[in-house]
């Protein structure tokens, strides 16, 4: 029995190291980030927003407003309509009326994405755009008002090339919708963790921002693999191909926040959506470490039914939510969650997200079609 509870031991030990890691990286990150709070707006930049939209009439109106309010106005707008069947064109038009010379629309009629058409929407849009610098963020987010102004400040020093920033679900009563906040805090964190060890590999691409340089450094937005996770491939691709620096952002005036899904199905889908596109990505640092992360999650789920039959499995468990519960804790006090909506059901949103990522992740490894908005993204010989 000697060498089964040394086996114990080193995994549930490495689950541990590894997540003192990523938290080690998450202070890193906030390390870095403050020392860029005291620096001036860059001198000489211009700045565009690309935002693609399909059929957001319902959202897109809070998102023009939150526009409009934002501190920092010197930037121009690219909104790319991606065949929307409702009002969208008509609330972006208006809103290029009052602006016309700052606001820019792009109408697709068809999209040849054959994977992931939001990526080829994306990339209509980066050639319309005029910004040396360039934000990004969707059509159902609402954004603080000093957004734009802390996102475009880290590229006063001139080895930021890129920038990315927290995505948390606004707060509705329901749990699903809390839940979601918690599971975009912990998600996020991981990638920021990750991103303050200098080995980014991911984050939302609805809160991110790069050099237009950058982006031709690599070979424009069509260069990078057609993925369903096109963020975090072009977060790869300038890792690996650029020496500039990739910064995670933490602090609540930079916190995004879209819509939550509103089923348990579609929270799946997107689930699925984000974790195929690390399982499966050709970058081997966040196909690799995905994997040993989940796997440490899994562990202590699946020998939760062994633990009556040989006690000493319990440390793996005990490993798993300790580790879990130290990037929520981090995330938690790094983004200033609220103690009701977030703290208090800290604990079981750390248990139904182990059931769920397992669930999620063996629906990946059986490549289970991804459905996004309607259409099946099918799985590439």
């Amino acid at each position: 029995m000697i060498l089964p509870l040394i086996i114990i031991c080193l995994f549930a030990g490495a689950t541990i190291m590894t997540h003192v890691l990523v938290c080690t990286g998450i202070a890193l990150a906030r390390r870095k980030e403050r020392r860029l709070n005291n620096r001036e707006l860059p001198e000489n930049e211009t700045v565009t927003i690309v935002i693609p939209a399909k059929d957001e009439e319902n959202t897109l109106p809070e998102l023009i407003k939150h526009l409009e309010n934002q501190s920092f106005q010197d930037f121009s707008v690219v909104f790319v309509n991606d065949r929307s069947a409702d009002a969208t064109d008509v609330i972006m038009e208006d809103y290029r009326r009052r602006i016309p010379d700052r606001v820019t629309i792009l109408r697709l009629t068809e999209n040849s994405g054959t994977f992931n058409p939001k990526q080829y929407a994306l990339s209509r849009g980066i050639e319309a755009a005029r910004g040396s610098i360039l934000l990004f963020t969707d059509a159902d987010c609402t954004l603080p008002p000093d957004w734009a102004r802390n996102m475009v400040k880290p590229f006063a020093e001139k080895d930021t090339g890129m920038v990315f920033g927290a995505v948390i679900t606004k707060k509705t009563g329901k749990y699903l919708s809390r839940f979601q906040t918690f599971d975009h805090c912990f998600r996020y964190y991981y990638t920021a963790g990750v991103a303050g060890l200098n080995l980014p590999s991911g984050g939302f691409g609805n809160n991110l921002a790069i050099r237009k340089t950058v982006l031709e450094a690599i070979g424009g937005y069509d260069s990078i693999e057609e993925t369903a996770t096109e963020d975090a491939a072009l977060i790869a691709a300038v890792r690996k191909r650029t020496g500039c620096r990739i910064l995670a952002l933490t602090e609540p005036g930079i916190t995004v926040r879209p819509e939550p899904l509103d089923t348990m199905r579609n929270m799946a889908r997107q689930e699925l959506r984000w974790s195929s596109g690390a399982f499966f990505s050709k970058d081997p640092g966040a196909r690799w470490g995905y994997a040993a992360v989940m796997i440490f999650l899994a562990g202590g789920l699946f020998v939760l039914p062994f633990i009556p039959l040989w006690p000493p499995l319990l440390l793996v468990s005990a490993a798993t939510f300790a580790s879990m519960l130290s990037i929520a804790l981090t995330g938690a006090i790094s983004s200033r969650m609220p103690f009701f909506s977030y703290w208090l059901l800290l604990v079981p949103n750390i248990l139904f997200a182990s059931l769920l990522y397992t669930f999620v992740n063996i629906l990946c490894l059986f490549k289970v079609p991804i459905e996004w908005k309607g259409k099946k993204l099918e799985w590439k010989k």
